[in-house]
């Protein structure tokens, strides 16, 4: 059985983590918590490469992490490389209808994505035609 991973960065180890975080080949689950120093958009665009390279991960949980346009951009893209990421959470953060764009748009690309949580966010109706449209595909 996988572990979960509890990825809580600075920017000492930022870079270390994302290295070891590409290279493991037994978490199933990663766990983002940011921190004033790194944020969650700045730890997406570190971890873009990791994402691409690890063949275990299967959630993802980006919950309550002020997670912006910015860094789903780069998650977005994560996920459209990625056929194992099946559950993505990434409520309770400031997406907009440009974030729910980004996620529309990896989850048709990606294809394994089968539960999404992008609950207490800021999308508006725009967004969420955009992502509704993909659902019926995953």
């Amino acid at each position: 059985t996988g572990a979960d991973l509890e990825f809580s960065p600075t920017t000492k180890n930022l870079e270390r983590l994302v290295d070891s975080f590409g290279a493991t080949q037994t978490v199933k689950t990663l766990r983002l918590r940011c921190n004033q120093h790194v944020t969650a958009d700045m730890a997406m665009k570190h971890l873009l490469q990791a994402f691409m390279l690890n063949k275990t991960i299967e959630t993802v949980c980006v919950r309550g992490q002020q997670l912006t346009h910015v860094g789903m951009q780069h998650l977005g893209t994560a996920l459209g490389y990625s056929r194992f990421i099946t559950d993505v959470d990434i409520s309770h953060n400031c997406l907009d209808d440009q974030a729910a764009k980004y996620v529309a748009q990896a989850i048709s690309t990606s294809m394994s994505v089968t539960r999404l949580n992008v609950s207490n966010n800021y999308i508006e109706s725009d967004g969420a035609v955009a992502i509704a449209k993909v659902i019926p595909r995953n």
